[in-house]
């Protein structure tokens, strides 16, 4: 069983408060005299000691004049400058010192207008300013190739197949076959021992399903290769994401403290309630 956490909540605490002040209904009072006392007591105080610190008036001197430092207003003079130089140098040290990893990964996807999407499969066609984040994915391949097991290259693979499910090549008349369409299958990543010969029939079976570990996402991007005609648009893998979340509470784990409960503990110490 995990462990729980207590807490309360803001309308709660305000409960929590109101019962304190029906058993200190003196001590209350005391305090808001007090308070009282001592604003008026300060105002006459801090005058004294406002007309103590003041600044005599020096012949020559304006409100303008700058008599703090010039070194530091040469420094501001020169901010904007100072700050092309920060932008410019995109130096490992540089970045090191004024970014953090999850800065420089915000603001690039600001410049660029990206937008961060999580999903459980990807969009048949997707959105050219989206980075879409997908559970981690699994392969397994199966093949009849003379016992041969194939080998799948899974950036590949899911670069062409975009949703989980199990996919079917078959061998037929020298070549092979997806989805009743002629492929190539170096394009989607599989290989298998050239020693082994397919024959009419022989199939490779891959299934590409979610893995289990919910904080560990893939990053694809909708891609459009304008090189070749017509142009063709594909999803591009472009990086694994991992987030460690061990050591955070879950929302399940988080039982708010009820007004039963501050009654209880009221009157435990005073009696009543």
């Amino acid at each position: 069983m995990s462990q729980t956490y207590d807490y309360v909540s803001e309308r709660r605490l305000l409960y929590f408060t109101q019962k304190l002040k029906q058993h200190f209904p003196t001590a209350s009072s005391f305090i808001d005299d007090s308070v009282t006392a001592i604003d008026k007591l300060w105002s006459s105080q801090k005058v004294s000691d406002e007309l103590a610190g003041k600044v005599d008036v020096e012949t020559g001197k304006g409100l303008s004049t700058n008599d703090f430092d010039d070194t530091y207003k040469q420094k501001l003079d020169d901010l904007d400058t100072l700050i092309e130089g920060l932008i410019d140098d995109t130096s490992d040290s540089a970045l090191d010192k004024t970014w953090s990893a999850k800065k420089i990964h915000d603001e690039i996807a600001a410049v660029a207008g990206l937008e961060f999407v999580k999903v459980d499969e990807l969009p048949v066609t997707g959105q050219s300013n989206r980075i879409y984040l997908l559970p981690i994915r699994i392969i397994t391949a199966v093949t009849t190739i003379s016992g041969t097991d194939a080998t799948v290259d899974k950036g590949t693979f899911v670069s062409q197949i975009p949703n989980n499910g199990t996919y079917v090549f078959t061998f037929m008349d020298t070549n092979w076959l997806y989805d009743r369409n002629v492929v190539d299958l170096d394009d989607y990543g599989i290989s298998y021992d050239t020693t082994a010969t397919p024959i009419d029939g022989d199939t490779i079976t891959v299934v590409l399903a979610s893995g289990t570990n919910p904080n560990i996402f893939e990053e694809y991007i909708w891609f459009t290769d304008s090189s070749v005609t017509p142009a063709v648009s594909y999803y591009e893998l472009i990086g694994t994401t991992e987030a460690n979340l061990d050591g955070y509470v879950k929302d399940e784990d988080m039982i708010e403290i009820t007004t039963a409960d501050i009654d209880n503990i009221i009157l435990t110490v005073f009696g009543s309630v």
